[in-house]
């Protein structure tokens, strides 16, 4: 199982995918249904699950505000996917950053190599 899979699980709805890279891309092409695609979040919309592969220079407070308002029109979950290899802060600085926007992660999971996930909202 990919990247997709073990932070999806068997999870119903809607699923959006921002920036993602090209493994992601062609994990999701074997998802059905097809997941919505976008290259950031200014063109995202409300989804069941989101799941952003941000760059340092996405974390602002503009785009956290937008991610807040995604996950309270949608009800849904976001994953947000960190890696410091790629330039990104330390999970501890970025989880400090979507608390100031109001978002609390509930959940962090190593996803090896250097890659963090963050969860924010949903049951799961």
């Amino acid at each position: 199982m990919g990247l997709l899979g073990d932070l999806l699980g068997a999870a119903p709805g809607s699923l959006l995918l921002v920036s993602p890279p090209d493994t992601a891309l062609a994990e999701a092409a074997g998802l059905k249904p097809r997941p919505s695609i976008v290259s950031g979040m200014r063109t995202a919309e409300p989804a069941a699950c989101i799941v952003w592969w941000p760059e340092a220079e996405d974390l602002t407070e503009v785009a956290l505000a937008r991610l807040r308002w995604l996950l309270e029109n949608s009800r849904g979950l976001a994953w947000v996917i960190i890696d410091p290899a790629e330039g990104l802060p330390a999970a501890a600085q970025v989880t400090e950053q979507l608390a100031s926007a109001g978002l609390t992660p509930a959940e962090q999971k190593s996803l090896g190599g250097s890659q963090t996930a963050l969860r924010i909202g949903g049951d799961k």
